[in-house]
């Protein structure tokens, strides 16, 4: 569930299925996640169009214009960088030596070979052939380039840090959604019997055949707190010998998280328990009898 979430959150923000995701979240030093892989031109465009959005900058009218300019700047760049095809115009999202032992926000370097002053006449050609530059391709364009290369290797850089972050607490939060140990959630005595309902971590909740839509809005109401999942458990106990009697359970269960109902399974699963109790004491009952009948044919006899 937390790696299908992962790919799903990565997709959303611009980046390639198929990426080697890697992550550890047991609250120690050096746990995280991260995520490896190539991006090609297809990639980068979508990515450039995210990280100069100038819907995030929120308020700042300044900002917002700034980044539309330089957003359309920096997609004629890559169309250059595409025209030019010398093959340079791809990352790669690399492991460092902090991901032999770690899975965290800084085990990942952004990996490029983008230098435009090392274009020659032939990518020159190519580029004025696109229509991309007209008349002589000056100094003045090949800094531009580079420093809006720059500029935008800059921003994935962070990018990819606070998206490592982010979804490191979105996996916090799913692996948070399922109780940590047994816990008795309600209980209720009769002269008899105690009943007790119990929640278990579901550590194997599998939502792989479930509905695709359905399964990630599950997930992030999860990640949301809005619901959790876990194993419940009713017990019928004998209330003087504290002896289990009967048992009934259910698992992979999604609930919201004020539900105290558990979507009505509470009510369901200690009927069944009792039925149970109630089954093995008619059971007890005439094992009883047929064993008094025998005594008696034999005393007869």
């Amino acid at each position: 569930m937390i790696k299908t979430h992962f790919n799903n959150q990565l997709k959303k923000l611009g980046y390639p299925e198929g990426l080697t995701i890697e992550y550890s979240l047991s609250y120690c030093q050096g746990d995280g996640m991260s995520f490896y892989g190539n991006l090609d031109e297809d990639d980068l465009e979508k990515l450039m169009l995210r990280v100069y959005d100038p819907n995030t900058a929120g308020e700042n009218a300044v900002l917002r214009v700034k980044n539309l300019l330089v957003r359309k700047e920096a997609l004629s760049m890559l169309e250059i960088l595409r025209e030019a095809d010398i093959g340079c115009c791809r990352m790669s999202i690399e492991r460092n030596s902090h991901g032999h032992r770690y899975s965290h926000y800084n085990c990942m370097d952004l990996c490029h070979e983008v230098d435009f002053e090392s274009f020659s006449e032939e990518h020159f050609e190519a580029i004025r052939a696109a229509g991309l530059v007209t008349g002589e391709v000056t100094d003045e364009h090949i800094t531009r380039w580079q420093s809006i290369w720059n500029d935008f290797v800059s921003r994935l850089e962070h990018d990819i840090k606070s998206t490592s972050q982010q979804l490191e607490a979105e996996g916090y939060a799913l692996v948070e959604g399922t109780p940590y140990e047994e816990v008795v959630s309600w209980e209720f005595n009769t002269a008899d019997y105690t009943v007790q309902l119990k929640e278990h971590p579901e550590h194997d909740f599998d939502i792989g055949c479930w509905d695709e839509e359905l399964a990630l809005q599950t997930i992030q109401d999860i990640v949301d707190g809005k619901q959790r999942y876990l194993r419940l458990e009713a017990k019928i106990l004998d209330r003087e010998t504290e002896e289990e009697l009967a048992s009934e359970s259910i698992g992979g269960l999604v609930i919201d998280v004020n539900d105290r109902s558990y979507g009505s399974y509470r009510r369901e699963l200690v009927s069944n328990a009792i039925a149970e109790v109630r089954k093995i004491q008619l059971n007890n009952a005439i094992s009883e009898h047929h064993q008094m009948q025998e005594s008696l044919v034999r005393k007869a006899a």
